[in-house]
């Protein structure tokens, strides 16, 4: 894709995914908000 005026398109190498991200998976984690099908999920990356 061909970022707009204004925007930056970065590849990205790396990304972390943590065993606490399933919790917010399953509803078990209660030191963060549970996600729902098409929340979207945030995460460290390299790029």
């Amino acid at each position: 894709p061909e970022p707009a005026e204004g925007e930056v398109l970065i590849h990205m190498s790396h990304i972390s995914l943590d065993p606490s991200m399933r919790g917010q998976m399953e509803n078990r984690a209660d030191y963060v908000a549970p996600l729902h099908i098409g929340d979207v999920m945030r995460a460290g990356g390299v790029g």
